[in-house]
């Protein structure tokens, strides 16, 4: 382990805080199910971290929040796919509430809907999306409808037919990162949870294998699995408009992969598999480009999710078991600092939660 959590930093950044991981599990695999961390401040004022009981579920590859309720909801990159509901206790605890089997096969992303009345799954074995509803009390209705895709791309191994990667919800449609066909599909989600489409896909080049998303403002930039590359469009009359395309690290490496895009303070982070960096881009709204601005080292293998919090950088490093802390720099002339990490089995994914904002 890096710094210890009880001994480094201003302990107040993140007191309170509950950290949640979810990743692969199986037979050479000591993945528990979704991981629960919480910080606080010892007798000493320290800054203590304490392991919390895990929720048994078979790879929970993908976690989201609700954004007004304490809810967690998890998808099983299985066949089929399973969704489950967790409530966050007032000490960041989680409960498990209910499971149910979607339609689609290997679900690898969910997301909650603008109402948040729905919740969004992203399955990337069948090319497909579905959609669950919410209850009063959190948990989970039986699949309401599943939208499945057509095409392929020019990547005979990797682009056989359609793989939805993500699904994000924005301004009243529903995109979708579709790695085999190599565009972002526009849906539109109804009162009762149908899909229909909304528009015409968005075409990113040919064989560029867009995996996830971020939208700022008027700008839309998508991650390339296959090319390395981050292409940036301009929304211009209701239309995406491309403006170009970056590389995602300036490192050197046989081969990259990049994986989870996010957005932090205008600037757009990017984690690449191989590199194993996080690259940090300035967002040009002006000349309409991405700026590389930093890049660092992971300090772990295959950096597979990324999550920004006010004080943090999160990196789930899937190949090195572990989740690393970085504290953000606060100002320009300092640079991200490894603070800690969490040793944890193949996370794929990392979510901080306020658990006083959760637990309202």
């Amino acid at each position: 382990m890096a710094d210890d959590p009880a001994t480094s930093g201003d302990p107040s950044i993140l007191v309170g805080s509950a950290v949640y991981v979810g990743g692969y599990t199986g037979e050479d695999v000591q993945r528990r199910g979704v991981e629960a961390y919480r910080f606080d401040t010892d007798q000493a004022d320290r800054l203590a971290l304490t392991e919390l009981a895990p929720v048994p579920l078979s790879t929970p590859s993908f976690l989201v929040a609700h954004p007004d309720r304490p809810l967690l909801y998890a998808v099983g990159e299985t066949t089929p796919t399973t969704v489950s509901a967790l409530r966050i206790a007032e000490d960041g605890s989680l409960e498990l509430l209910n499971t149910v089997v979607s339609a689609g096969a290997g679900g690898c992303h969910l997301a909650v809907d603008e109402t948040g009345q729905y919740v969004l799954v992203a399955h990337y074995t069948s090319g497909s999306v579905s959609t669950f509803g919410i209850a009063a009390d959190g948990r989970l209705s039986e699949e309401l409808d599943h939208h499945a895709f057509s095409g392929s791309g020019p990547h005979a191994d990797r682009q056989d037919g359609p793989h939805a990667h993500q699904v994000v919800p924005h301004e009243g449609r529903v995109l979708v990162c579709d790695l085999g066909t190599d565009q972002v599909h526009q849906l539109r989600l109804d009162v009762e949870g149908h899909l229909r489409l909304a528009a015409d896909p968005i075409a990113l080049p040919a064989g560029s294998g867009p995996r996830h998303l971020v939208v700022s403002g008027d700008h839309l930039v998508v991650a390339c699995e296959l090319t390395a590359r981050l292409w940036l469009a301009r929304r211009v009359d209701h239309r995406w408009q491309e403006l170009g395309s970056w590389p995602s690290t300036s490192a050197t490496a046989a081969e990259c992969f990049p994986s989870a895009l996010r957005l932090q303070d205008g600037q757009v982070l990017v984690g690449n598999r191989g590199p194993d960096t996080v690259a940090v881009f300035d967002l040009d709204t002006e000349q309409g480009r991405l700026v590389e601005v930093a890049e660092l080292s992971t300090g772990g293998r295959w950096p597979r999710d990324l999550w920004c919090s006010p004080s943090h950088l999160w990196v789930a490093n899937q190949n090195s078991d572990a989740v690393v802390a970085f504290r953000r720099p606060r100002d320009p002339d300092t640079g991200y600092v490894l603070d800690f990490e969490i040793p944890t089995a193949a996370p794929a994914v990392v979510l901080v939660r306020d658990v006083a904002a959760a637990a309202g």
